[in-house]
């Protein structure tokens, strides 16, 4: 075992023992042929990121982040793979899986805003809570009252995006879930300009004609 630059353990996992619980993301065919090819002729390049179960009293781990590399790892019969043992809770746990699934090229616009704009909220959660732990002589002493930095900020300087990105994350997830299905079934979900025009719709039966009609033009 070693510990990387973010003082995290690197451990070489049986894949028996990575327990896969509900993901925000499916597995999808067309980036695990890559991606088994990829780690076939060069191994696998960044470790996925596990986190040890409290349920079990066995060694077991629960997966938080490489769906898709673990998944190529078992196609290609590999028995370990190599894995980032991290401690974290609910929030943080969370927070660093859209981190690391920020970092995967296949992601639609869509997705990627929907990522980036529940990053957002969570970081204010952490925030507000943070804030309240503080003593209140401390907040006191503090002129700006220990006003924490909102998830905006955050997003920008966490995730190293710039701030209008980040803007427009959150606009886009602001479509109606019908909104949202509609864009895929379009083939709109990869089309940021079209998902963010629909968003200024105040309706979700606007968004859903304002898709319509650009998918038309499109055609």
């Amino acid at each position: 075992m070693n510990r990387d630059s973010a003082d995290r353990m690197i451990a070489s996992v049986p894949v028996t023992k990575i327990r896969v619980g509900e993901r925000s993301r499916a597995l999808r065919e067309d980036a695990m042929v890559s991606l088994v090819e990829s780690i076939k002729t060069i191994g696998l390049q960044a470790p996925i990121s596990v986190q040890i179960d409290p349920s079990s009293r066995a060694e077991c781990y629960v997966l938080v982040a490489g769906l898709h590399r673990l998944e190529a790892c078992r196609r290609l019969g590999m028995a370990h793979v190599d894995a980032r043992i991290i401690d974290l809770d609910e929030t943080e746990r969370r927070l660093w899986e859209i981190s690391e699934n920020l970092h995967r090229a296949e992601l639609t616009a869509l997705e990627r805003s929907e990522h980036i704009a529940e990053w957002i909220r969570l970081a204010e959660e952490r925030g507000r809570h943070s804030a309240q732990l503080v003593p209140i002589e401390s907040k006191r002493d503090d002129r700006r009252g220990h006003r924490h930095e909102s998830g905006v900020n955050a997003a920008a300087r966490e995730l190293k995006i710039q701030r209008t990105d980040a803007q427009r994350a959150v606009k886009i997830d602001s479509l109606a879930p019908e909104a949202k299905l509609e864009a895929k079934a379009l083939r709109l979900d990869h089309n940021q300009r079209a998902l963010l025009g629909a968003a200024k719709a105040s309706s979700k039966e606007a968004q859903i004609r304002a898709l319509r009609e650009e998918a038309a033009r499109k055609r």
